[in-house]
């Protein structure tokens, strides 16, 4: 997350603030976070903050969560019209998560940078954004550009794959 995000300990006011699902247009819905977090560690690092006290709706039991505060997603499950999703804390000591990272670095130091975006839409599943970037890419790029080559491999990738 990029920004401070506002919780609650208390499951009925999330579940105010979330809705019931109903009355909703179509591009929107109501979703309840449930967290698993581990107060020893957060404490330590001060990655959250009790602020109930502090507030001025004590009865909401907020809790803030700082920037960069990253969450596995253990569950999701759709009930009523409302989507319920457990999330659990990963801590900076994730293998998987350190994994990862060292994963997307090492890609961006060998990938040309007029590629990268394009890879993490097909990594993200983003397959027919991948598909409409790459074809803009082509249409600026010099027809002796070394990157000419990458973007129609990652476009066989796609085709290949479809």
């Amino acid at each position: 997350m990029n920004t401070f995000l506002s919780t609650t300990t208390d499951k009925e006011v999330a579940s105010i603030f979330a809705g019931d699902g109903a009355n909703l247009p179509s591009y929107e819905r109501s979703v309840l976070f449930e967290m698993t977090i581990d107060t020893t560690h957060c404490y330590k690092s001060k990655s959250l903050a009790d602020v109930s006290k502090h507030s001025h709706m004590k009865d909401e039991n907020e809790i803030l969560l700082s920037m960069g505060t990253i969450f596995q997603i253990s569950s999701i499950d759709i009930e009523n019209n409302v989507w319920f999703v457990k999330l659990i804390l990963t801590g900076q000591e994730d293998k998987r998560l350190i994994q990862l990272i060292d994963y997307q670095k090492m890609l961006l130091r060998e990938k040309e940078t007029v590629v990268l975006l394009g890879r993490f839409l097909q990594d993200m599943g983003e397959v027919e954004k991948a598909k409409r970037y790459y074809n803009l890419v082509l249409k600026d790029l010099p027809v002796d550009s070394v990157d000419v080559s990458s973007v129609y491999n990652n476009l066989g990738a796609i085709a290949k794959d479809e």
